[in-house]
């Protein structure tokens, strides 16, 4: 076959094209390679994570699961594609392998959620951390979502623990009886237990990240000693710091634990009720002192009672001598001197001396008195002591104090407003019933003559009862509306020969007295709350074993 003019130009051609396009075929398959290769890479890299991979198209079907995600569904890829959560998860479940989707469809956001994650193969929910993400093509059309998923397991259980034992170390720290208080180096608030709580009416939450004074203001004054505990991480304490309520008088121990270890700066603030403690160690001294006066009372009342008691003789064999016109011996003695006892007689009443006898004799009888007293220091009677109710003991003491001639010259009890705040079901008490009235009727004695001697215009005694089931003792309080006492006096109350009574009136005995019969005779406690313009409280405290 012969060429025509013109051929070989376009067989030249031809072979050139042929050419290019082998080498285009040649790139396309040098580039399907790499890409084929890149795949691979791709692949083999999800596949190695540990974390599962997905992504689904707008209908919620499968496009790729790294080997991850496929192991746990138990499918290859090629069985995976395609599927949608309805053919691969529990019904129930499916809303919660949805969620987000549809967020992140609309708005084209990366979004980022905690939720169970269903173990097919296991029948199970782990929980996982997900952040779903947009499947975008070149124009910025959404196509689909793709996901990772973490499995925090192990997290949520570390989480677990620490709020378990967050839990556990906060019940202990609440469980306290004592206040705890954390605070920063700026004294805001880090911590606050339930007993502040309760001791300010404030929760920790509303306390949490404010100044210490601001919430606290019981706490000003130590606001400097915690800034110098923080700074200088030396531990700080203060006893017995009193703190004034409207009713009563509370001691407290503060002390400052600076926080020094792990970089925290800071300090710990406990502080403890001592109140029983302090009242405990006042009526343990006020006890000794009492023995020890009480030995010294009873000795000085030995050595008075037996001259006192010659004197008080003398004093009546004389005022029979004198005024007993029938005695033989009288008349016998006047006659010999021939003075008649008619004249004798008339003679020592004009001169008054009849009647500085029985002012010696009933001086005698004061002081004889007041020696019985201070006899009953060191007596301990059990002689008369049988079961009663004190509230009915309280009741006839009050009936007593009414109709009382001693009491009535001094102020009119029918004045005193008497609030009854009973128990009404106490047990029965080992005592002696008439020492125990002494005992009410010397503080309702007192309390009443500070009340009138101070102008207070309705004055009223409230009396309370109650059992404490764990000292097993029954409890009575008499508290006035009167002056009170500061805490000079509230202490020497109980001392034998203080009284705050004019010079003459009193001789500071008789709530010495009432306490031996209290602590002494009776294993009992005593106690008085007290402050200035605040009126005054007795406590007395009787135990219930015996009856």
């Amino acid at each position: 076959m012969s060429l025509r003019p013109g051929d070989d130009e376009v067989i030249s051609k031809i072979s050139s094209e042929n050419h290019l396009l082998k080498q285009k075929i040649e790139e396309l398959e040098k580039l399907n390679n790499e890409l084929l290769e890149s795949k691979k890479i791709y692949k083999s890299l999800v596949d190695l994570m540990p974390q599962r991979l997905l992504r689904k198209d707008k209908n919620n079907k499968i496009l790729f699961a790294n080997k991850a995600y496929l192991d746990e569904l138990g499918l290859t890829l090629e069985e995976a594609v395609g599927k949608s959560d309805e053919d691969l998860f529990p019904r129930h479940f499916v809303e919660v392998c949805e969620d987000g989707d549809s967020e992140v469809m609309s708005s084209g956001k990366i979004i980022d959620v905690e939720e169970d994650h269903w173990l097919r193969g296991e029948n199970k929910a782990i929980p996982v951390q997900v952040v779903k993400a947009p499947v975008e093509n070149d124009e910025g059309e959404i196509l689909g979502v793709q996901a990772i998923f973490w499995d925090i397991t192990s997290r949520k259980k570390t989480e677990d623990e620490l709020l378990l034992l967050r839990n556990y170390l906060s019940n202990i720290i609440d469980s306290m009886p004592s206040a705890l208080i954390g605070v920063d180096a700026d004294c805001k608030i880090t911590q606050w237990n339930k007993t502040v709580a309760e001791m300010t009416g404030v929760s920790f939450d509303s306390a949490k990240g404010k100044i210490l004074s601001d919430v606290f203001p019981h706490l000003n004054v130590e606001m400097e000693k915690i800034r110098v505990s923080i700074e200088t991480g030396e531990l700080r304490r203060k006893v017995k710091v009193p703190r004034y309520t409207d009713s009563n008088t509370i001691y407290e121990d503060i002390t400052i634990y600076p926080l020094i270890t792990s970089g925290i700066e800071g300090a710990v603030i406990r502080i403890d009720d001592v109140t029983d403690k302090v009242q405990l160690e006042e009526m343990m001294i006020q006890n000794e002192k009492m023995v020890s006066i009480g030995s010294l009372a009873a000795g000085i009342a030995h050595e008075i009672n037996n001259p006192l008691a010659g004197m008080v003789q003398s004093s009546n064999v004389m005022s029979r001598r004198l005024k007993d016109l029938a005695m033989n011996a009288n008349r016998k003695a006047a006659d010999e001197l021939d003075i008649p006892m008619e004249k004798i007689k008339k003679y020592m009443e004009k001169r008054g001396i009849i009647h500085m006898l029985e002012n010696i004799d009933e001086a005698g009888s004061r002081v004889s008195d007041i020696i019985n007293n201070m006899l009953s220091f060191v007596r301990k009677s059990e002689h008369n002591q049988s079961c009663q109710n004190l509230e009915d003991i309280l009741d006839k003491t009050l009936d007593l104090a009414v109709s009382d001639y001693d009491l009535k010259k001094e102020y009119d009890f029918m004045q005193i407003r008497i609030i009854r705040s009973y128990d009404g079901n106490l047990p029965s008490i080992e005592c002696d019933r008439t020492k125990i009235q002494q005992v009410i009727l010397n503080i309702l004695s007192n309390g009443a003559q500070a009340m009138f001697s101070s102008g207070i215009k309705k004055p009223e005694f409230c009396i309370r009862t109650s059992y404490d089931a764990v000292k097993d003792m029954v409890s009575m309080e008499i508290e006035d509306n009167g002056p009170g006492m500061d805490e000079n006096i509230r202490k020497r109350v109980f001392e034998p020969f203080f009284t705050t009574k004019p010079k003459g009136v009193g001789t500071g005995l008789g709530l010495s007295v009432s306490y031996f019969i209290i602590t002494e005779n009776h294993n009992g406690e005593m106690l008085v709350e007290s402050q200035p313009g605040s009126g005054a409280k007795f406590i007395i405290r009787l135990s219930v074993t015996g009856c």
